[in-house]
């Protein structure tokens, strides 16, 4: 925990920065326990993305893809309860800043 007066490490990094870092692969400042849930849910949005594409391509058999998209409506719910459970407030900047990029757009 921080000591009052003392500055965090990636306290003084704008967001440019922090895109710079992860822009060039480093993540070394992103908690690590939060990188691997966000990358979680980057993986769940990518399979998610797929299987709505082969869905209205008409691809498959509907039937079976019926049930399959219960079940990934099933794990939407459960990401979409996890993601608004994030406390924001304890975020570091390096958190943040990893967090908005994943939300918005692929880490």
């Amino acid at each position: 925990m921080e000591k009052e007066g003392q500055e965090r490490a990636d306290s003084k990094f704008s967001f440019d920065d922090f895109v710079r870092f992860y822009t060039d692969g480093d993540f070394s400042l992103v908690t690590p326990e939060f990188k691997a849930e966000m990358d979680e849910y980057e993986a769940f949005y990518d399979e998610y993305i797929s299987f709505m594409k082969k869905y209205m391509s008409g691809s498959s058999n509907i039937i079976d893809m019926f049930e399959d998209y219960g079940e990934m409506i099933k794990r939407l719910e459960k990401w979409d309860e996890e993601i608004d459970a994030v406390d924001e407030s304890k975020l570091t900047p390096a958190d943040d800043a990893y967090f908005v990029l994943c939300y918005h757009s692929n880490c």
